[in-house]
């Protein structure tokens, strides 16, 4: 059947079709990559003379998407933009979504004073809105390139010293050192050029029509989508101060300090020895850190510092021993496991005991705010799932039997 055949064909059963079964038969058609089809649907539709004005509305939004993102056509998305906007007074309650894309349209054709009053009404007037943010930091690139000094002219598009400045912040250490000299401005702005030129010559010899370039176009608009629908689910997300503290009541043992001792050591082979140094240290004949450096045979005998002894078990008799000596105090020589005899010096110690809530309570909140986001991940995964009817083929002449029906429908 040929191209235009089937669009009649399609576009004839729908008439009279609710906005709702077109929307559905739209998204397909734009699921598999026939844009014209879609607007085809949705302009039918719109001859319709009985249509309410809400629908009305979310049709003319539907194309003004399509010409922008999918066609990359702003005046025309411009031009179901403005018609949206005639149907309902300013103060309409989804006003906002129409000025917000209408700034979108506006900066992609360079008009960006235009674009930042779009803006300005978002954020002045739908306070509350889901674009209110995003409007605001559109209003700042606006005025950058409304107000900023122009560095450069390409083909119609200005290159502004902020645009040059920003990629010169974004570089690595080694090259933002060379690139913020005056020399290294003039080579990074030159390659700005080079880049733009090209892009622009890429766009007149119509490359982007290429597959090879469509594929990598759609592949990078997607990563872009994705990232920035992790980004949305992360926002909202929240965790407060009773979250933290919940969290730390019923995980109380994860923030278990165990008894400890820092204490220097003097490590010897043999009984005699030991006593000997012990005696002299007690007597005051001789200073322990002198014997440490002198006799000591563990790898710490030079240290400066104590080490930190951890009790390894409740049945830890040796920790036990050395723990029972007062801070300050020189321990009678240890047999430990290995047949070595050991004299501490202890320096401090204490007993088990709960870090504060305090002083893990940033690493709490990271931790909740990551068992969040998974829950909320998997929460959303599954009810898109069923929104959008997904079906998984283990056999590939099941998948093949699933694609004809979905053909014929």
């Amino acid at each position: 059947m040929h191209k235009m055949s089937y669009l009649l064909l399609i576009t004839g059963l729908l008439m009279g079709a609710t906005y709702k079964n077109i929307k559905n038969s739209a998204d397909d058609a734009l699921r598999r990559g026939n844009v014209q089809l879609a607007i085809v649907q949705y302009e039918d539709f719109l001859k319709q003379k009985d249509i309410n004005k809400q629908d009305r509305f979310d049709a003319y939004l539907e194309l003004a998407d399509i010409y922008f993102y999918k066609l990359e056509k702003p005046k025309k998305a411009l031009l179901y933009l403005t018609k949206a906007q005639h149907l309902f007074p300013d103060t309409y309650r989804r006003m906002d979504e129409v000025l917000y894309r209408m700034g979108l349209c506006y900066e992609k054709l360079g008009d960006y004073q235009k674009a930042a009053e779009m803006y300005e009404k978002v954020v002045m007037n739908f306070q509350k809105s889901k674009y209110s943010k995003e409007a605001w930091d559109r209003i700042n690139i606006a005025f950058a390139h409304n107000y900023q000094d122009t560095v450069a002219y390409v083909g119609g598009e200005y290159i502004t010293s902020l645009e040059l400045e920003n990629l010169i912040e974004n570089l690595n250490p080694m090259a933002k050192r060379y690139y913020s000299t005056e020399e290294g401005k003039k080579k990074l702005l030159d390659e700005m050029i080079k880049r733009k030129l090209l892009v622009k010559e890429a766009e007149q010899r119509k490359l982007y029509l290429r597959s090879d370039v469509q594929n990598k176009l759609e592949q990078c608009k997607e990563n872009v989508l994705w990232g920035a629908m992790i980004n949305d689910l992360r926002n909202s997300i929240t965790v407060s101060d009773k979250d933290v503290e919940k969290f730390y009541r019923s995980h109380l043992n994860q923030f278990k300090n165990p008894a400890s001792i820092k204490a220097f050591r003097i490590v010897v082979k043999n009984k005699r020895l030991a006593d000997s140094l012990y005696k002299l240290i007690k007597r005051k004949k001789a200073n322990f850190d002198s014997l440490r450096y002198k006799f000591s045979k563990a790898s710490d005998s030079k240290n400066k510092s104590p080490m930190v002894i951890t009790k390894k078990g409740p049945k830890d008799n040796i920790f036990e021993k050395i723990f029972k000596i007062k801070k300050g105090k020189i321990s009678k020589p240890i047999q430990m496991n290995d047949s070595t005899y050991v004299i501490y010096r202890v320096v401090d110690k204490n007993k088990e005991g709960y870090k504060p809530l305090k002083e893990v309570s940033s690493l709490i909140k990271a931790r909740v705010q990551q068992n969040k986001e998974k829950e909320a991940y998997n929460n959303l995964i599954e009810q898109l799932k069923k929104k959008y009817k997904v079906k998984v083929f283990t056999d590939k002449h099941e998948g093949k039997t699933q694609n004809r029906k979905d053909e014929k429908k």
